[in-house]
């Protein structure tokens, strides 16, 4: 089994990059898990050079970014075909539907080699709904995955049996037998999860994760390339000595579990900001305001705005967009992640923090 490219739609190359069209204000970290899905397709398989940004432009440019949610579900069959890459969507809602045919094709697809982007619901890898791209399942029924929001090893790693309990939608991609039966530069997974740890030498997507936190944290210099060289276990090494841990170049749980730890606090620390209920900020840019506290809720007419909001707002395409200098009072504050952070003022909700992009100062 072979690992395909392994991007996340939060990689700050590109995370608090806009996604969005014309009257909304999304970003590739918030919404753009669908695009990042293809890139990773396309760069394994047909241009190394596509990244996530290449793939939300075209979605948006061709009509497939869904205002005020994520990617429409027409979007990946043309994408993937762009790039001569052939995909087949199986448009039957099967979502806590063991029983449905999609998932015995989908099974049979994997098993002989061919990749699956899997649209999930509620469960273990989204609150909500969300693209993952699954590239491999084994003997014992576990599928492989590159999750583009998520480092957690149970997202990367997990049961045949909850995939398919949980996905709403499939696409099938044909991976041509020449890549299948090349040799591997991402490794095989499975020998990376049964051994619970990396050292040098080792390739594929978890040596891509390590890289980007450890980078992220001031010790890794060098590219993401999922290869763990010795500038990866030069890293390693000062990370472990800044962190108190036995120096040994390996990344096993106990290196695993500091890192992971370090850099959950460095996007808080680097994204959050600093709000507080009853303070007065001032609106960095022209904003809409939405009835409430994600980009899942409605946005407010004008009318809906209080008395005060409407002497600072004006009207657009039967929306309220409050002007850019307005000064507003912190109601409430509901911090969704490291890098999205919603404020309730008097006329509504607006986003104080999006795809760690502050709009409010």
């Amino acid at each position: 089994m072979k690992q395909p490219v392994s991007y996340k739609q939060t990689d700050s190359r590109w995370g608090s990059l806009p996604y969005s069209n014309r009257d909304e204000l999304a970003t590739i970290y918030g919404s753009g898990c669908g695009p990042t899905c293809t890139a990773m397709i396309i760069a394994t398989l047909a241009e190394s050079n596509v990244t996530p940004v290449d793939t939300c432009a075209w979605s948006v440019a061709h009509g497939y970014k869904a205002t005020g949610m994520g990617t429409y579900n027409t979007y990946f069959v043309p994408q993937l075909a762009a790039y001569g890459i052939h995909s087949e969507y199986l448009s039957a809602y099967c979502y806590h539907n063991t029983g449905h045919a999609s998932h015995a094709k989908v099974k049979t697809a994997l098993q002989a080699g061919n990749w699956v982007i899997a649209n999930v619901g509620p469960g273990i890898w989204t609150s909500g709904g969300h693209f993952i791209l699954v590239y491999g399942i084994d003997s014992a029924d576990n599928v492989y995955i590159n999750d583009p929001a998520s480092f957690r090893d149970v997202r990367a790693k997990n049961t045949w049996a909850n995939l398919s309990y949980q996905t709403k939608y499939y696409w099938i991609v044909q991976v041509p037998d020449s890549w299948k039966s090349g040799g591997s530069t991402q490794g095989e997974p499975e020998n990376i999860y049964a051994k619970n740890y990396l050292v040098k030498g080792d390739k594929g997507a978890a040596v891509g994760t390590m890289q980007t936190m450890l980078k992220a944290l001031g010790h890794y210099t060098g590219q993401i390339d999922n290869s763990f060289g010795p500038l990866c276990d030069t890293a390693v090494r000062s990370f472990q000595r800044a962190s108190g841990l036995a120096i040994d170049g390996s990344y096993g749980p106990a290196t695993k579990a500091a890192t992971e730890k370090a850099y959950a606090a460095w996007l808080a620390g680097n994204n959050a900001g600093n709000y507080a209920v009853g303070k007065n900020y001032t609106l960095k840019e022209d904003m809409k305001v939405r009835a409430g506290a994600g980009t899942g809720y409605a946005w407010k007419a004008y009318s809906q705005l209080t008395s005060d909001g409407k002497c600072h707002a004006y009207g657009q395409n039967g929306y309220a967009v409050l002007k850019a200098g307005t000064t507003v009072t912190a109601m409430e504050i509901v911090k969704r992640s490291g890098t999205e952070i919603w404020m309730r003022i008097p006329s509504g909700w607006v986003a104080a923090v999006y795809g760690g992009r502050k709009y409010i100062g």
